[in-house]
């Protein structure tokens, strides 16, 4: 026999196992006898000396298995068969050793013979049991058969060794078999997309239930306050266990980003606009921040509508990728687009032939105000309807102009002797030719009737009019105009019709400056 591995060695213990049956067809008192087997029993803990130790609640086990021994007519040459099993217990008396009611401490079955069909009983000693106190303190454990080819029968004891009680050795302290357990806290405000915009601390929890901790690295807690776009922290910690690492690893913008806004021109000298103007913005994040996202920076604004005469203040804000916002300072928009009202004026109007006049453009501009306002000169250097031109511009640079009419006139002083003025009748006779006189301060030429003047129309002859006898007369044959330089006046020769004798008439002097100059006559016979 050989000892299985890491055996210190093999006890052989050997009984005789008779086998008893009868042959088939044999006369009754023949017996037929089956030669022995050998029972042996390995225990890999067993001594020389056939004990073994164990210690108080400690389990062991013996392997058990049969070597054939030859038997005349069993060509097998073993008594376990699969169908006909040996059954193999093991017992003992010893209270230390644990075991059940009929006190068998453990048993196996085996159902061939050979080291590869044994079997393993297990027995296990009590936790109360004490010690041995020698080498004589010990408990005998005692193989035992049954089973087999039928009519087996078996001589005990078959097998037996002795088991030794030893104390339990001390307790021994757990062994570490992990580091360290790190842990980390990240404090700060949490804005987007994963960035922080505050001062960020790092703490760190290092704990081991296994052993003390020897030594830490980097285990501090740290506040960062500067940007970062990503800043690693790494926690090392050995124990009896081993060393652990743990890392973290976190971005901070805490810097707002900048905007900035600015008219695509700049205003006139006096801060207005007069047409559409867009407000441009223009943004940046500076590194290591965390960037504007496409399209975050505002389009620009188109103001297009008047303001008031304080300006529009227009003003926009940005947000970065990490949440921090900024607004512009305002851009002020001043736009005036309509131009000034003209209400231009001539006073006095009319104005005398060669007299002075003063023109006014009558300006107003309710936005943005006045930047100036003038007109041209009056002339009155000639009669008639005339017009002068006026301008006017505001602070946004809008223009007006415009123009203001007005009518230069002859300085007429009236009808001379012999024609009286006013609603008073001139009694003339008819046929005759009446010296029609009247001045315009100087020799105007003869051009100083209008087309078709004068002429005479019918009036009813109020009995209420006085009347005053034309004295003087004229013996022209037709009417004429002219310029007597001596008196200074004009004279125009009125010829009239005898027709007219019992009529009322009126003379109409039309000048060639518009104006009307009337005398009203009786004709006589």
């Amino acid at each position: 026999m050989h000892p299985p591995v890491r055996a210190l060695s093999a006890v052989l213990l050997s009984l005789s196992l008779a086998a008893c049956g009868t042959q088939p067809k044999s006369t009754p008192a023949q017996t037929a006898v089956i030669p022995l087997d050998t029972v042996t029993v390995s225990d890999n803990d067993l001594v020389t000396s056939g004990k073994r130790s164990i210690q108080p609640g400690q389990a062991g086990t013996v392997s058990v298995y049969l070597v054939a021994t030859s038997e005349a007519g069993d060509a097998r040459n073993c008594n376990a068969t699969p169908g006909q099993s040996v059954r193999v217990a093991l017992t003992t008396t010893d209270p230390r050793i644990e075991k059940d009611s009929t006190g068998i401490a453990g048993y196996t079955t085996l159902t061939d013979c050979g080291q590869s069909a044994a079997g393993s009983i297990r027995y296990s000693a009590s936790t109360s049991a004490t010690p041995s106190t020698d080498d004589s303190d010990v408990a005998r454990m005692t193989l035992v058969a049954s089973g087999g080819k039928q009519g087996s029968t078996y001589t005990y004891p078959l097998a037996s060794f002795t088991v030794q009680f030893t104390p339990a050795p001390p307790p021994q302290a757990p062994r570490d078999s992990s580091g360290p357990e790190i842990t980390s806290e990240i404090i700060g405000t949490l804005g987007l997309n994963n960035w922080y915009t505050s001062d960020v601390t790092v703490r760190w929890n290092v704990t081991d239930d296994g052993s003390a901790i020897s030594s830490m690295t980097g285990c501090d807690a740290s506040t960062a306050q500067e940007d970062t776009s990503g800043l690693t922290l790494t926690c090392s910690a050995t124990s009896a266990g081993g060393t652990t690492s743990r890392s973290v690893t976190f971005k901070r913008d805490a810097t707002a980003p900048t905007i900035s806004a600015a008219p695509s021109r700049a205003p006139n000298q006096h801060g207005w606009y007069n047409d559409d103007v867009n407000v441009n913005f223009t943004c940046n994040d500076s590194q290591p921040g965390s960037g504007l996202a496409a399209g975050a920076c505002p389009s620009a604004h188109t103001q297009s509508e008047e303001t008031g005469q304080n300006g529009q203040n227009i003003s926009k804000s940005v947000t970065d990728q990490a949440g921090n916002s900024a607004t512009s300072d305002p851009a002020n928009i001043k736009l005036d687009k309509t131009a000034p009202r003209l209400n231009p004026s001539v006073t006095p109007n009319p104005v005398l032939l060669g007299g002075t006049a003063n023109a006014s453009a009558g300006a107003s501009d309710p936005l943005s105000g006045l930047a100036s306002q003038a007109c041209d000169a009056v002339v009155t250097s000639r009669v008639g309807a005339q017009q002068v031109t006026c301008r006017a511009a505001d602070l946004a640079g809008n223009t007006a102009q415009g123009n203001a009419a007005y009518s230069v006139i002859y300085e007429f002083q009236g009808f001379f002797s012999p024609v009286d003025n006013g609603g008073t009748l001139n009694r003339a006779k008819a046929g005759s030719a009446v010296p029609v006189k009247f001045s315009l301060k100087g020799d105007q030429g003869l051009s100083i009737l209008a087309s078709g003047s004068p002429t005479a129309k019918v009036i009813n002859c109020s009995s209420t009019a006085s009347t005053d006898d034309v004295e003087v007369t004229s013996t022209a044959g037709s009417s004429s105009l002219s310029f007597d330089s001596v008196a200074g006046h004009y004279v125009y020769v009125w010829k009239t019709d005898k027709a007219w004798a019992g009529q009322c008439r009126q003379l109409v002097v039309k000048l060639a400056d518009d104006t009307v100059h009337t005398a009203n006559f009786t004709f006589v016979r």
